[in-house]
């Protein structure tokens, strides 16, 4: 059994999808869709107000993503159906295969939120929930639409037979062309990180950052001016890709730097805490 719940969500609504259900086809593999909204987005006031505008619709999905804020809530049990698809004639589509978790994304199609979104947190524990279900990181029916005028592939055997991700233009019976073209690689890896054994999550970026603070500092090591400037200009940078607080990261890498030259060496150890927590992330 997968998780029904997400813990990291909001719960959005009563709990319960009016007018959904069971899954009628519950031995078909698993599967997910991804909607945009083609609302604003950004803020807390577009969320619920985008919440409560799916419920009014009666149009509910399971879940409600804003890839500028991370913020992400469900309207009802991913083990049930949800209500943002149209039927395929007979095939009821919402209720097709084990799961069929449909995302609503705020975004618009015309500009994908792969482009520019904030995955953190609560994206990782959307796509863990998601293939806690045995939701395979494929997508069987092909390439998503380019365009509003773009015909994508809406293969009904395939939607039948095959679990994975589908955009809302691959499912069959459908005339909306979301969400667009997103970076399909993008999307899935995104949930994907290696923490390090005491919590900081030390992706390839980061090991990219110190080992160019510790190369940088050993070449300007006689030239205090340029040691300033190089630690201030990369501090900023980590701050923001790990959403840290740059005046924790600078008092951290001002003192590292410091021993460590006082010492004679460059082969720094920083360790730095993150705004929102008293666990220290250690480099």
């Amino acid at each position: 059994m997968g998780e029904i719940w997400i813990p990291e969500a909001e719960r959005l609504g009563d709990g319960v999808i009016a007018g959904a259900g069971a899954m009628d086809t519950p031995n078909l593999p698993p599967r997910v869709v991804w909607h945009t909204t083609e609302g604003s987005s950004g803020s807390s006031a577009a969320f619920h107000g985008t919440a409560d505008y799916l419920m009014s619709e009666n149009y509910e999905p399971h879940i409600l993503y804003d890839p500028r804020t991370d913020q992400l809530g469900q309207f009802g049990p991913l083990n049930q159906s949800a209500k943002a698809l149209v039927n395929a004639g007979t095939v009821r589509t919402n209720r097709t295969g084990r799961v069929c978790i449909q995302i609503e994304v705020m975004a618009k199609a015309g500009t994908p939120f792969t482009s520019y979104w904030k995955p953190g947190k609560n994206f990782a524990a959307l796509l863990r929930a998601i293939r806690s279900w045995g939701v395979p990181d494929e997508w069987p029916a092909g390439r998503l639409a380019q365009s509003y005028s773009d015909d994508s592939p809406r293969p009904l055997t395939i939607w039948q037979t095959r679990g994975g991700h589908y955009g809302h233009s691959n499912v069959p019976g459908n005339d909306h062309w979301d969400p667009g073209a997103i970076d399909r690689a993008a999307l899935l890896a995104a949930g994907t990180v290696t923490p390090t054994p005491e919590g900081f999550t030390m992706d390839a970026a980061a090991e990219a950052w110190f080992g160019q603070l510790n190369a940088m500092l050993w070449g300007l090591k006689n030239d205090l001016a340029a040691q300033q400037a190089t630690v201030a200009s990369l501090v900023k940078l980590v701050a923001a890709d790990h959403d840290l607080d740059v005046a924790a990261v600078g008092a951290a890498v001002k003192k590292a730097v410091t021993d460590a030259l006082a010492a004679g060496t460059v082969d720094v150890d920083v360790t730095v805490h993150d705004k929102t927590t008293t666990t220290p992330k250690v480099s």
